[in-house]
């Protein structure tokens, strides 16, 4: 009996690590995703969804890649499978209200959001999108209350910092907003996003020079792979070569 299961083992072992199964594409999908090499993940998990294999998961993870990718149409009509599947994970609505929202469609956003929050009223990062859709959607007030909510699930979670600090930038609280950014920054300094809006606001207060380091920054960690070209648009209208 044991030499039998071991032989059955080594057969789905050899299975999934075949090149043309399903199963190794799905995994060499999520190896590439988890690299950041979304194009090539993307083309992964086609083929492992052509073969039928781990269902909503793969199409999830797909949707992740396109995402990135601003492939909006593709994740999408993946999105839009998983809601005809039933999709109810907090992933799925977190993943459907970053699409809408990098395509400025901040109330189907926020209708996404409101329905997994009913879902997950304690997750914290559901609030926090919600606090920063609302901000961006001109509710400034409603994102504020969003985000002070999501602090109180979880003080740590930087992007909520950073989101107070827009918050405050649009108030024109520029000391409370470089107080906010920065402890964003204190928890995680890698937050490109954050450098970012340290930016704006160093330059709103006439401080072109940390504008400019700060833009660098966020420049170095990748900033304009991750999101578009606004940090090198603003080195080049700001800080010269």
């Amino acid at each position: 009996m044991k030499n039998a299961l071991i032989i059955v083992s080594a057969f789905c072992l050899l299975v999934a690590c075949h090149p043309h199964s399903a199963s190794y594409h799905y995994n060499k999908g999520q190896d590439l995703m988890l690299q950041r090499q979304y194009k090539p993940a993307a083309k992964e998990l086609s083929k492992a969804i052509a073969k039928n294999v781990k269902g909503n998961q793969a199409h999830l993870d797909r949707a992740y890649c396109y995402y990135p990718l601003k492939a909006y149409d593709k994740a999408t009509a993946d999105l839009a499978y998983l809601k005809e599947q039933g999709e109810t994970s907090f992933q799925y609505y977190s993943l459907k209200s970053l699409v809408e929202l990098d395509q400025k469609q901040y109330q189907a956003a926020i209708n996404t959001l409101s329905e997994g929050l009913r879902a997950y009223p304690d997750n914290h990062f559901l609030w926090g999108t919600y606090g920063y859709t609302q901000i961006e959607n001109n509710n400034l007030e409603e994102g504020y209350k969003a985000l002070q909510h999501c602090l109180k699930l979880d003080s740590t979670y930087y992007i909520a910092y950073n989101s107070l600090g827009w918050y405050h930038y649009q108030k024109k609280d520029y000391i409370k907003a470089e107080e906010m950014v920065k402890k964003s920054l204190e928890i995680d300094p890698t937050n490109s996003y954050a450098y970012r809006n340290l930016g704006f606001i160093l330059k709103a207060t006439g401080d072109a020079a940390g504008a400019c380091r700060a833009w660098k920054r966020a420049e170095y960690l990748g900033f304009s792979t991750d999101y578009d070209n606004e940090v090198k648009d603003m080195l080049g209208a700001n800080c010269g070569s």
